[in-house]
């Protein structure tokens, strides 16, 4: 996993100029959460080893953020936040990715099964971002269920595609 961060850092800043040198820091910024093991998530525990070495990253596509300290609660936990202001949260009781649509009263929707598929899942829509077309095809690898229809993963990819078509 540790060559999986390196190659999406390497990903991300390329094609940056060194006179940016300092977004290229911030996009080179993770998260780790050693903590983990207290939040009682029910999930592999390779998930909660890849928080406290790995971590995730403070920025990523598709316009994701996510929190040095994240929220705990009953039920969930909130790491970060979409670009539209949802929340975004792990489940204790899965261990699923997913956000809270807010335009849909809140209504749970699913991300990814774990942090370590929405980590690859991440760095395949790196890849795709770069010109990759294969991201439809890593995604069945992955986690199917976050590139079905209507999906955030699905919905990101569509309009990624149309984006780069219009070009």
């Amino acid at each position: 996993m540790k060559d999986l961060k390196k190659k999406y850092i390497e990903t991300m800043v390329s094609g940056i100029p060194d006179d940016l040198s300092e977004l290229k820091d911030e996009l080179s910024i993770f998260y780790t959460y050693p903590q983990v093991q207290t939040w009682d998530v029910k999930w592999e525990n390779e998930n909660n080893e890849f928080l406290k070495e790995i971590g995730i990253p403070e920025s990523a596509p598709t316009m994701l953020n996510f929190k040095k300290v994240p929220e705990v609660d009953k039920g969930f936990i909130v790491i970060g936040f979409n670009n539209y202001g949802d929340r975004i949260l792990i489940l204790k009781e899965s261990g699923n990715l997913v956000f809270e649509n807010h335009d849909f009263n809140n209504r749970i929707e699913y991300l990814n099964k774990d942090v370590i598929s929405f980590f690859k899942t991440v760095c395949a829509f790196a890849d795709l971002m770069k010109g990759d077309q294969s991201f439809s095809e890593k995604m069945s690898d992955i986690d199917p269920d976050a590139f079905r229809n209507d999906t955030w993963w699905h919905r990101e990819y569509l309009e990624t595609i149309k984006t780069e078509q219009s070009d």
